[in-house]
């Protein structure tokens, strides 16, 4: 007998063990379901919406996490250089994220993070950081429009005011965070997505 064929019997095949780690989990969405088939129609469309609501809350929190690393990183790349209120940037669409990106460079204990500017593209015109960071914390198409409504044609080309006033905001370096598949559904993001993205 072969040692492969012992440990086979012993441990079992990788397929066994990985369908052990899965059955928890396919009995958790079993039991959830019996629980969604019971549901009324309206009572289907309220948990949709409280879904919407956890799926919402969490983009902004995922984003709020990367970009606290983000900053952590460049608070350590620039060592004794780093000055809150001149290395970095923070621009969100939506004044809630503001509060969730304080919260998380505080819980982290990044220094100084009470005078990292945070604030929304409007408030960042007429001043500029070495590093802008735009957390764009959509997580629905409709949200685009949101972010794209200052967005006018010039010569056939599309020129949006909000995403150029926050480009030019950085001195060194600009870093987007979010949906790449939700932000390609527009032409404009998703031309500067293919721009920024490594050949």
């Amino acid at each position: 007998m072969s040692l492969a064929t012992v440990f086979r019997k012993v441990f079992g095949s990788k397929a066994d063990r990985d369908l052990k780690k899965l059955q928890p989990v396919l009995a958790k969405v079993l039991a959830e379901y019996e629980i969604i088939d019971r549901l009324s129609d309206d009572a289907l469309r309220a948990k949709s919406l409280e879904l919407k609501e956890i799926i919402r809350q969490r983009t902004a929190a995922d984003e709020a996490r990367v970009a606290a690393e983000i900053v952590e990183e460049v608070q350590r790349r620039y060592g004794e250089k780093f000055h809150p209120r001149k290395t970095v940037g923070i621009i969100v669409p939506y004044r809630n994220q503001i509060a969730a990106i304080r919260a998380e460079l505080e819980r982290r204990g990044i220094a100084g993070s009470d005078r990292i500017s945070i604030d929304t593209v409007e408030r960042y015109q007429g001043s500029q950081r070495d590093v802008i960071i735009y957390s764009f914390t959509i997580c629905k198409e409709s949200q685009l429009s949101f972010l794209t409504a200052n967005t006018f044609y010039e010569n056939g080309r599309p020129i949006d005011r909000k995403l150029n006033v926050a480009i030019t905001r950085a001195r060194k370096q600009f870093i987007a965070l979010g949906s790449r598949p939700l932000l390609s559904k527009n032409a404009l993001f998703r031309k500067l997505i293919e721009a920024a993205s490594p050949s």
